[in-house]
Protein backbone atom coordinates (compact mmCIF):
# COMPACT_ATOMS: atom_id res chain seq x y z
CA UNK A 1 0.00 0.00 0.00
CA UNK A 2 2.66 2.53 0.86
CA UNK A 3 3.96 1.79 -2.90
CA UNK A 4 0.93 2.79 -3.98
CA UNK A 5 0.35 5.63 -2.19
CA UNK A 6 3.62 6.53 -3.25
CA UNK A 7 2.88 6.50 -6.90
CA UNK A 8 -0.32 8.97 -5.77
CA UNK A 9 1.79 11.41 -4.54
CA UNK A 10 4.19 11.92 -6.45
CA UNK A 11 2.12 11.90 -9.68
CA UNK A 12 0.00 14.46 -7.62
CA UNK A 13 3.52 16.40 -7.22
CA UNK A 14 3.98 16.23 -10.74
CA UNK A 15 0.87 17.09 -11.69
CA UNK A 16 1.49 20.95 -10.00
CA UNK A 17 4.90 20.81 -11.19
CA UNK A 18 6.63 20.52 -7.82
CA UNK A 19 9.73 18.58 -7.49
CA UNK A 20 10.17 19.87 -3.69
CA UNK A 21 8.37 21.50 -1.28
CA UNK A 22 4.41 21.42 0.03
CA UNK A 23 1.15 21.16 -1.47
CA UNK A 24 -1.70 21.95 0.17
CA UNK A 25 -4.54 19.92 -1.29
CA UNK A 26 -7.25 21.29 -0.57
CA UNK A 27 -9.28 18.24 0.58
CA UNK A 28 -9.76 17.64 4.64
CA UNK A 29 -6.89 19.29 5.50
CA UNK A 30 -4.35 17.52 3.78
CA UNK A 31 -0.95 18.27 2.99
CA UNK A 32 1.83 16.35 0.94
CA UNK A 33 5.41 16.84 0.67
CA UNK A 34 8.83 15.88 -1.04
CA UNK A 35 12.27 15.92 -0.94
CA UNK A 36 14.44 14.91 -2.94
CA UNK A 37 17.97 15.55 -0.75
CA UNK A 38 18.69 15.18 2.34
CA UNK A 39 19.09 18.47 4.82
CA UNK A 40 20.50 19.73 8.19
CA UNK A 41 18.40 20.05 11.44
CA UNK A 42 16.42 23.19 11.21
CA UNK A 43 14.06 24.66 13.62
CA UNK A 44 9.98 24.67 12.86
CA UNK A 45 6.96 25.65 15.44
CA UNK A 46 4.30 22.57 15.05
CA UNK A 47 0.78 22.98 15.43
CA UNK A 48 -1.62 19.59 16.17
CA UNK A 49 -0.90 17.27 13.34
CA UNK A 50 -0.54 14.35 12.22
CA UNK A 51 2.38 13.13 9.78
CA UNK A 52 2.65 10.07 8.37
CA UNK A 53 6.15 9.08 6.48
CA UNK A 54 5.40 7.35 2.98
CA UNK A 55 9.05 7.12 1.56
CA UNK A 56 12.50 7.93 2.85
CA UNK A 57 13.51 8.84 6.48
CA UNK A 58 12.96 11.87 8.95
CA UNK A 59 14.96 12.62 12.36
CA UNK A 60 12.79 15.33 14.61
CA UNK A 61 14.13 16.47 17.95
CA UNK A 62 12.17 17.84 20.58
CA UNK A 63 13.51 18.70 24.41
CA UNK A 64 15.62 15.17 25.43
CA UNK A 65 13.49 13.18 22.70
CA UNK A 66 14.95 11.94 19.18
CA UNK A 67 12.31 10.49 16.80
CA UNK A 68 13.05 8.63 13.90
CA UNK A 69 10.30 8.50 11.92
CA UNK A 70 10.49 5.40 9.04
CA UNK A 71 7.78 4.40 5.83
CA UNK A 72 4.41 3.35 7.61
CA UNK A 73 5.61 6.10 11.20
CA UNK A 74 3.40 8.66 12.05
CA UNK A 75 4.17 10.89 14.39
CA UNK A 76 1.53 12.66 16.13
CA UNK A 77 1.90 16.28 17.60
CA UNK A 78 -0.83 16.66 20.14
CA UNK A 79 -0.05 20.27 21.01
CA UNK A 80 1.65 23.82 20.17
CA UNK A 81 5.27 22.95 20.44
CA UNK A 82 8.77 23.59 18.87
CA UNK A 83 11.57 21.08 17.61
CA UNK A 84 14.34 20.54 15.24
CA UNK A 85 13.70 17.87 12.34
CA UNK A 86 15.85 16.95 9.25
CA UNK A 87 15.41 14.91 5.90
CA UNK A 88 17.98 11.91 6.70
CA UNK A 89 16.68 9.44 3.97
CA UNK A 90 15.76 11.15 0.40
CA UNK A 91 17.47 10.49 -3.27
CA UNK A 92 16.07 12.05 -6.55
CA UNK A 93 15.25 8.21 -7.45
CA UNK A 94 13.50 7.79 -3.65
CA UNK A 95 13.06 11.46 -2.25
CA UNK A 96 11.04 11.83 0.96
CA UNK A 97 7.33 11.69 0.96
CA UNK A 98 4.82 12.23 3.67
CA UNK A 99 1.13 13.52 4.16
CA UNK A 100 0.20 15.45 6.95
CA UNK A 101 -3.18 16.46 8.38
CA UNK A 102 -4.19 18.79 10.83
CA UNK A 103 -5.85 17.93 14.08
CA UNK A 104 -9.01 19.88 14.97
CA UNK A 105 -9.77 19.58 18.63
CA UNK A 106 -12.80 20.66 18.47
CA UNK A 107 -13.61 17.69 15.64
CA UNK A 108 -11.77 15.38 17.60
CA UNK A 109 -14.20 16.05 20.63
CA UNK A 110 -17.62 15.48 18.86
CA UNK A 111 -15.86 12.41 17.29
CA UNK A 112 -15.36 10.96 20.67
CA UNK A 113 -18.72 11.80 22.11
CA UNK A 114 -20.10 9.74 19.35
CA UNK A 115 -17.46 6.79 19.91
CA UNK A 116 -18.40 4.44 22.41
CA UNK A 117 -16.60 1.63 24.48
CA UNK A 118 -12.47 3.21 23.04
CA UNK A 119 -9.66 1.10 23.84
CA UNK A 120 -8.02 1.66 27.03
CA UNK A 121 -4.47 2.28 26.71
CA UNK A 122 -2.03 3.26 28.95
CA UNK A 123 -1.11 7.34 28.99
CA UNK A 124 1.99 9.33 29.96
CA UNK A 125 -0.29 12.16 28.43
CA UNK A 126 2.95 13.17 25.53
CA UNK A 127 3.39 15.73 23.28
CA UNK A 128 4.68 13.93 20.62
CA UNK A 129 3.56 10.13 19.80
CA UNK A 130 4.70 7.92 16.92
CA UNK A 131 2.61 4.82 16.14
CA UNK A 132 3.11 2.19 13.05
CA UNK A 133 -0.18 3.38 10.90
CA UNK A 134 -2.40 0.60 9.39
CA UNK A 135 -4.02 0.28 6.15
CA UNK A 136 -7.04 1.93 7.49
CA UNK A 137 -4.73 4.86 7.47
CA UNK A 138 -3.94 4.35 4.13
CA UNK A 139 -6.94 3.54 2.43
CA UNK A 140 -7.99 6.67 3.87
CA UNK A 141 -5.50 8.64 2.39
CA UNK A 142 -5.76 7.15 -0.80
CA UNK A 143 -9.75 7.89 -1.40
CA UNK A 144 -8.92 11.15 -0.61
CA UNK A 145 -6.21 11.48 -3.49
CA UNK A 146 -7.52 10.28 -5.79
CA UNK A 147 -10.23 12.79 -5.38
CA UNK A 148 -9.85 16.08 -8.07
CA UNK A 149 -10.24 19.26 -5.60
CA UNK A 150 -12.93 21.39 -6.23
CA UNK A 151 -14.72 18.62 -7.68
CA UNK A 152 -18.48 17.43 -6.58
CA UNK A 153 -17.16 14.41 -5.26
CA UNK A 154 -14.73 16.52 -3.22
CA UNK A 155 -17.24 18.59 -1.80
CA UNK A 156 -19.41 16.10 -0.43
CA UNK A 157 -17.00 13.97 0.86
CA UNK A 158 -14.30 16.47 2.34
CA UNK A 159 -16.11 16.95 6.14
CA UNK A 160 -16.84 12.71 6.13
CA UNK A 161 -12.91 12.27 5.78
CA UNK A 162 -12.18 14.50 8.14
CA UNK A 163 -14.35 12.78 10.63
CA UNK A 164 -13.27 9.46 9.68
CA UNK A 165 -9.47 10.16 10.41
CA UNK A 166 -10.55 11.65 13.68
CA UNK A 167 -12.14 8.64 14.40
CA UNK A 168 -8.98 6.14 13.19
CA UNK A 169 -6.93 8.89 15.77
CA UNK A 170 -8.95 8.21 18.41
CA UNK A 171 -8.47 4.40 17.83
CA UNK A 172 -4.84 3.62 17.38
CA UNK A 173 -2.13 3.41 19.64
CA UNK A 174 -2.16 7.60 20.56
CA UNK A 175 -6.05 7.55 20.55
CA UNK A 176 -5.57 7.23 25.06
CA UNK A 177 -2.88 10.50 25.14
CA UNK A 178 -5.83 12.30 22.87
CA UNK A 179 -8.46 11.00 24.80
CA UNK A 180 -6.55 12.52 28.10
CA UNK A 181 -6.13 15.50 26.25
CA UNK A 182 -9.66 16.47 25.77
CA UNK A 183 -9.96 15.56 29.68
CA UNK A 184 -11.08 19.19 31.40
CA UNK A 185 -8.45 18.99 34.00
CA UNK A 186 -5.81 16.63 32.76
CA UNK A 187 -2.28 18.06 32.85
CA UNK A 188 -2.64 18.06 28.85
CA UNK A 189 -5.35 20.02 28.70
CA UNK A 190 -3.88 22.71 31.06
CA UNK A 191 -1.10 23.13 28.83
CA UNK A 192 -2.34 22.80 26.08
CA UNK A 193 -5.07 25.77 27.00
CA UNK A 194 -2.50 27.83 28.59
CA UNK A 195 -0.08 27.67 24.93
CA UNK A 196 -3.81 28.21 22.89
CA UNK A 197 -3.86 31.44 25.11
CA UNK A 198 -0.44 32.33 24.92
CA UNK A 199 -0.49 31.87 20.45
CA UNK A 200 -3.91 34.20 20.47
CA UNK A 201 -2.25 37.12 22.52
CA UNK A 202 1.05 36.80 20.83
CA UNK A 203 -0.12 35.87 17.01
CA UNK A 204 2.43 33.25 16.66
CA UNK A 205 3.01 31.77 13.77
CA UNK A 206 3.55 28.18 12.42
CA UNK A 207 5.31 26.28 10.07
CA UNK A 208 5.21 22.27 9.41
CA UNK A 209 7.44 19.99 7.55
Amino acid sequence: MLNELSSLISTTMNDRSIAEGGLAYDISGLRLFRYQSTSSFTPATYRPHVCMVIQGSKDLSFQDREVQLRPGTAIVVSQDLSAISRVSDATVDAPYLAAVMPIDMDRLRLVADRLNDLPQRQTRERSLITFQFDETFSHLLRRILVLAPQSREAQLLAETYRDEFHALLLLSEAGADLTKLLTENSKANRVARAIAHIRKNLGAGSTIQ
